[in-house]
């Protein structure tokens, strides 16, 4: 809430903010990868596609793309605290942040795995790989909050169940999912 609002004026003045915010940012991260130009077309295919709505909308989806992209901003200029403390808000946010937590993870072992003949590489692990890894703990705090307020540790997960027809199964039916997109 945003005193003196109120929860829908709240909720939409800070989705339009995020969203801003992460066009912005995924701007400067593809401008960092390739070109201001390719940048430029990126930010409008992203604000442009047919499920954008949602980012004019009292929706998580405008405050995730704003958290992520400046996760995977800060992991690009090797910010590892900045991106592990901006994943862990990800993933408070919504928990797919646990996807997030597994690339910026990644991202920093592999970073450390091409210096690690270098002298400082054991403590250039420890803080790429550990300011990383704090993202981890976003999710599982978002999934615990989610139950506290609802009184029921599993609410997530059935509701997750019930309205999406989805569950936690390790990934057993991610190759059916893709082979399904796939034709």
């Amino acid at each position: 809430r945003i005193p003196g609002l109120s929860d829908l004026t709240s909720g939409l003045l800070i989705s339009a903010v995020a969203g801003t915010v992460a066009a912005v940012v995924l701007y400067f991260l593809i401008a960092d990868l390739y070109d201001p130009r390719v940048a430029a077309f990126a930010v409008i295919l992203w604000a442009a596609q047919p499920m954008s709505v949602v980012l004019s909308m009292l929706y998580s989806e405008s405050l995730f793309c704003a958290f992520t992209f400046g996760a995977l901003f800060a992991a690009r200029r090797e910010r590892w605290v900045l991106s592990g403390i901006l994943g862990f808000l990800a993933g408070l946010v919504r928990s797919q942040g646990l996807a997030l937590a597994g690339a910026l993870i990644v991202n920093a072992a592999w970073w450390w795995w091409r210096r690690r003949k270098q002298e400082d590489s054991p403590r250039a692990a420890l803080h790429a790989i550990g300011g990383a890894g704090r993202s981890l703990l976003g999710p599982p705090l978002y999934i615990v909050l989610i139950g506290l307020r609802m009184k029921d540790l599993n609410i997530w997960f059935d509701r997750e169940e019930s309205g999406w027809n989805s569950q936690w199964d390790w990934g057993k039916e991610t190759p059916k999912q893709v082979w399904f997109e796939m034709m």
